[in-house]
């Protein structure tokens, strides 16, 4: 096996969901194209994600899918919390262990790295398995204050 095939097999797993506005959906399809991702989710249903928010060849090719269409997608982590539930961008976790930052977090990417934050500081997501996944910020906002 030559060095190119170990580097593409050794490729971890990737986990994408969206939100649709009412209900979080699990990405089956993702497709990347210049001017944002298009997807598809269960059930057939279909969305659209903006990558690139700056691009106008929306409006010039009159393609432009409908406000309710444009769902922000959240990737997985890879990582799973102390219950063995899946960590993925956008998600509220709580973590009763950190002195030094407010016990609820949300998660993303930053940095070149997947980091909590509480609103004022932030920290690279090395904990995982002493946090617990209790909401995201489309589902359960209140959870952070």
């Amino acid at each position: 096996m030559n060095n190119l095939n170990k580097i593409i097999f050794n490729i971890r797993p990737t986990a994408y969901r969206a939100w649709n506005g009412n209900k979080m959906l699990d990405i089956q399809t993702l497709c990347w194209n210049a001017m944002g991702a298009i997807w598809y989710a269960q059930n057939n249903q279909f969305g659209w994600a903006w990558v690139n928010p700056g691009f106008t060849g929306w409006e010039e090719n009159n393609k432009k899918p409908a406000a309710g269409d444009i769902c922000p997608i959240m990737q997985w982590t890879g990582l799973r919390d102390k219950d063995g539930k899946d960590i993925y961008e956008g998600d509220i976790v709580y973590d009763e262990t950190n002195v030094s930052m407010k016990q609820y977090q949300i998660v993303s990417f930053d940095f070149g790295m997947w980091t909590v934050s509480d609103g004022t500081y932030f920290a690279q997501l090395d904990r995982f398995d002493q946090i617990k996944v209790v909401g995201n910020i489309f589902e359960t906002p209140g959870l952070i204050s």
